[in-house]
């Protein structure tokens, strides 16, 4: 069977992952590879801001390409080739900076995909962002469209959350097809960004594990009334957004000269997920049946808590009841997309991004 390969790093930058999947009759994972990123790597990409260098950017371009490609290679090397041939390898690449708005809008994500090629030995499908921008789309969320594939049900309304560094919805409504107007889909604001920053910053945590930190502290009501005030939050769909905004600049103007502990800031900033997730569901799916978490919060037990908590009569499930594990979904996707370019079929959703049509994304490096 066709096999495709997805490569994933995300806002989070918790490690690159691969995965190989086939979509012939119905999705099948057939392996998966993940690889931490060089914490000095890893510290130069969230230092990037629009000051840095072209010097720096050009550099980190072709070390993320040499470290998409060797983590691909780990995968290719243990591959049963024979019966899983693989066409070509879908790669999102790492995104440095995102402005969907004005007159001008761009877009970047670095990992250059001639040396992904080059050291794999498969075509590579990147940049796929920018054809949807380029037709007057935000060019994100791009999973909707997979969501869809992979998690429609003709008798269950469903929404999936994609809780990265940024969280994003997909609304599926029973029966709802990749090129029907229901499906919905947007960047809800900040996932595990804030929350990992702030964690890093008190604490020196990668990420706060089962969100047991913030389960430590108490929502300060008052600031999290404030931080849901914030415009992003106001604007209406297609909307999309990144740490551009959403960042340690952003969380201090709203700290700033308060007396509050790090503790209920933590508590606090996983409440706004939640609430900003929860808020997008009701007004636009109450009937919701059930919702898929997916991406890294999808392991946030208290983030989880409390998404249930605001949405009581909505089932709450993991990614994993439907065949792809929380962490694996937007690799997957990927390879997806992937799929969609070699065959020539469009990657994106126009009801989602905004963009005038429908169209084939990403292109092809050989």
């Amino acid at each position: 069977m066709d096999t495709y390969l997805g490569i994933m790093s995300g806002t989070s930058m918790d490690a690159i992952d691969v995965v190989a999947a086939c979509f012939d009759n119905k999705l099948q994972i057939i392996s998966k590879y993940s690889h931490d990123i060089p914490p000095g790597v890893k510290q130069r990409l969230l230092a990037i801001t629009p000051e840095t260098s072209i010097h720096d950017i050009s550099e980190l371009d072709c070390i993320m390409g040499r470290l998409f490609a060797d983590s691909a290679n780990q995968l290719i090397n243990t591959h049963d080739h024979e019966s899983y041939p693989i066409k070509a390898i879908g790669c999102h690449g790492q995104t440095v900076y995102h402005n969907p708005y004005g007159a001008n809008t761009n877009t970047i994500q670095i990992g250059d995909p001639n040396t992904i090629a080059a050291n794999t030995g498969f075509p590579v499908v990147a940049d796929f962002r920018r054809k949807d921008m380029a037709l007057g789309g935000q060019g994100a969320p791009l999973v909707p469209a997979f969501h869809s594939f992979a998690f429609s049900c003709a008798e269950k309304n469903r929404v999936a959350v994609n809780i990265g560094g940024i969280a994003n919805v997909s609304l599926l409504p029973a029966a709802g097809l990749i090129d029907k107007e229901e499906i919905k889909g947007y960047d809800t604001g900040p996932g595990n960004t804030l929350m990992d920053l702030w964690i890093k910053k008190n604490q020196g945590s990668e990420y706060d594990t089962n969100g047991n930190w913030a389960k430590g502290g108490k929502v300060i009501q008052e600031l999290l009334n404030q931080m849901l005030d914030a415009p992003y939050f106001q604007l209406t769909p297609p909307k999309s957004t990144g740490k551009e905004l959403f960042n340690i600049e952003w969380l201090e103007k709203y700290i700033s000269g308060k007396q509050f502990s790090a503790e209920d800031i933590q508590a606090t900033l996983n409440m706004l997920t939640a609430t900003t997730i929860a808020d997008c569901i009701l007004r636009d799916m109450p009937e919701c049946d059930e919702l898929i978490a997916c991406g890294g919060g999808a392991f946030n037990t208290h983030l989880i808590e409390n998404i249930h908590a605001l949405l009581p009569e909505i089932k709450v499930i993991s990614s994993a009841n439907l065949g792809i594990t929380p962490e694996l979904v937007e690799a997957t996707a990927f390879a997806w997309l992937a799929k969609q370019r070699i065959l020539g079929l469009s990657g994106n959703l126009p009801s989602v991004t905004g963009a005038s049509g429908a169209t084939v994304l990403g292109a092809v490096y050989i």
